[in-house]
This record gives C-alpha cells, structure tokens and sequence, in this order.
C-alpha cells in the first residue's frame, strides 16, 4: 500500500548491471547456457510426530532421512507454515546429482528445497532444486504456492494426477515462464501494458493446463497487488463459453493457430521491454535469470511511481515542481502507465490541490494518451 512518507513499498531486488551485461553478452554471441538443474521432491506425511514418505524421486535412502531430520527440525521449532518456505539444504545434499567431470563450473553449487505442510497439518511438501547458482529460486515461490494449494485440492483421492504434478513440478513451476514469453512474443507487449495497468484479463483455451500457465506468466508482470490490496483479475473460460466479456478487459484466444488479443494498446516501453526478455528467452533459456529480470524491472518501476508520488506532492505547493514533473513524464516512454497508476495511488485523496495537481497532469497528456 501506501506509505505517506516514503510512497509504495518495493520488493528488494536489486539489479546486477554485471549479470545483465553478461546476459546481453551472450544474447549477441548466440551462446546457450542454460541446462535444467536436478530437481526432486518429496511428499511427506505426518504422524504422532513422526515422518514417512508417501512419494519421492529420491532413490539414496541415506539422504531421504536426511531430509526427513532436516523437515523434523523445522517442525519442531514452528519453522514450516502452509505458505511455503525456501531454504538451503546442507552440502551432503549436492551427491544427489554425480559429479560433472573435468566441469566443475557447472556443477551444482546449492541445494535449495521448498517446504510447506498442508492446511491438514499431516502432509508436507518438499521440492529440492541444485542449480547452478542459488540466486533466483525465490522469486519463483507464489508460482511453488500455488503448485501447494493445487496437490492439496487433489487428496487423496487422484494419486495418478498427483504423481505427475510431483513429476513434473519443476517445468509447471519455473520453466513455464521460458516458453510462454516465447509462445505469446508477437503480442507479449500488450499484455505487459494492460498487466501493468491492472487490466482485468480473459484467457480463452481448451487447455486448462495452458491456460493456467498463461495466467501466472501474466500475473508475473503486474503491480496492482503492491501498490494497493486489489488483485489481478485473470479468468480462464473454455471456447464454448458464454460469459460476455467488457470491452475494457482483455481477451487473449489461444484457441487458434495464432494467439490473438483483443488489443493493440501498448507503449514504447512495454515494447522494448517485451523485445528484451523475449531475446533473453530464446537465447539463453534460463527461467531463474529471466524472473530476475522481470522482478527488477518492476521493482525499478515502484521505485519510479515513488519519486512521482513526492513529485506530484510538492507540486501542490510549488508551480516549477510541476513543471518538473511534467517534463519527467513527457520523456518517459512509460508516461501513461505511470499517470494511470499514479492516479490511482491518490484516488482516495482528498486534497483540492494534490487533485488539481493530478487534473493538470491529465489535461496536458490528454491529446497524446486519449485512455486517460
């Protein structure tokens, strides 16, 4: 929400202007890095305080009672909660993937595992990830959250369902986001720019699978949740359904042989941006280096959206803040995303002279931007 002080709260991520340069690097080389780190998992049941395994790819009996010692502390100092948590797993946990001979840059260098227990409070979830790097597992947690949620609505009847989705957790879960920039790339900047403005979307597929992976990755570039308490509006409808869609909201059909949206709205910004990730996608592969870069460029945003919120402050007070104010957006290739967010910031406002500052900021913008 809204800080009075300081503005809108940022995620603490920072940009390492190093990895991008090396990312940007290897985008004009061609070189492909990416490789798809040993993933395990794990499900877990309790009782009478002690734990059994009720399905894992963990084969080394020696490091599933590890896990199991590790999940016991945790439990036993009120350390594992429904919402699920990632930590780091000890060094005896890298065996379960053989040494990379005469490689050993691309050996493994963390063990990280996800764990949560089920609103029963009798099963737990362990995802056990060894990349490369352990830099960017964390930004993939709502995605591991919602994996949670989604095996708990299939106890304990569906075993087969459930089997696959432990399977198949990592590519549900992370490299989802790879393909789907890459699938939706000829219209992946409009989605950007309504996601951005908190647009209500409509996805229309046969493929519930699909459709939800598409959800998160649009839920991957919005705000709205961090700048107020609403929430992105995504719904999932079949072709055959007759729910009349608002000529605001948007409508992606991925029925067809080519994704198609309803819209063609979108900003110098979200364009280039699009274009960026979308290079990053095919050309080096990496869905934790690709949420990184995403997750900073929102943060980047947020940091944005403070520096007006003061702006747009003083100006109440001070005619040249304005003007300031007014000559920062005019140059931004972000302008009407950010007027409309900023507006919306201060929508429950009640100073005559902060509104009026907005009014002006409006007005002046109006022929360029006719959404506003």
């Amino acid at each position: 929400g809204i800080n009075a002080e300081y503005g809108v709260s940022s995620p603490p991520i920072t940009m390492n202007m190093y990895s991008v340069f090396n990312a940007m690097k290897l985008i004009e080389t061609g070189a492909r890095t990416y490789k798809q780190p040993s993933s395990f998992f794990s499900l877990l049941q309790l009782e009478e305080n002690n734990l059994s395994v009720l399905s894992s790819n963990i084969a080394n009996e020696g490091i599933l009672t590890e896990l199991k010692s590790f999940i016991s502390l945790k439990l036993e100092k009120n350390l594992v909660f429904i919402t699920g948590t990632i930590g780091s797993l000890p060094p005896s946990f890298l065996k379960l993937e053989a040494p990379k001979e005469g490689n050993a840059e691309k050996s493994p260098k963390a063990a990280l595992c996800y764990y949560c227990i089920f609103e029963d409070q009798k099963h737990i979830l362990c995802l056990i990830c060894l990349p490369e790097n352990d830099e960017h597992f964390e930004l993939f947690r709502s995605d591991l959250n919602d994996l949670s949620l989604q095996l708990q609505k299939k106890m304990p009847a569906d075993e087969q369902t459930i089997s696959k989705m432990l399977v198949d957790w990592y590519e549900t879960c992370i490299e989802y986001l790879t393909r789907g920039i890459i699938k939706l790339s000829n219209i992946l900047d409009s989605i950007i720019h309504g996601a951005l403005l908190g647009k209500t979307f409509f996805i229309i597929t046969d493929n519930e699978a699909e459709g939800k992976k598409v959800s998160r990755l649009i839920a991957n570039f919005s705000i709205i949740s961090q700048l107020s308490e609403k929430e992105m509006q995504i719904q999932i409808l079949s072709s055959k359904s007759t729910t009349t869609i608002e000529k605001e909201c948007l409508c992606i059909n991925l029925t067809g042989s080519e994704n198609l949206l309803n819209s063609t709205e979108t900003n110098e910004f979200c364009r280039e941006w699009a274009k960026e990730i979308n290079e990053v996608a095919i050309n080096i592969e990496d869905p934790l280096f690709l949420q990184y870069l995403i997750q900073s460029k929102k943060a980047k945003i947020i940091s944005e959206l403070n520096t007006l919120q003061r702006q747009v402050t003083y100006a109440r007070l001070d005619n040249n803040i304005l003007y300031k104010c007014y000559r920062a957006l005019r140059q931004h290739k972000n302008c009407d995303v950010l007027l409309h967010l900023i507006a919306n910031l201060f929508e429950k406002v009640t100073d005559d002279a902060i509104l009026s500052v907005l009014d002006v900021l409006k007005e002046r913008f109006s022929e360029d931007l006719p959404s506003l």
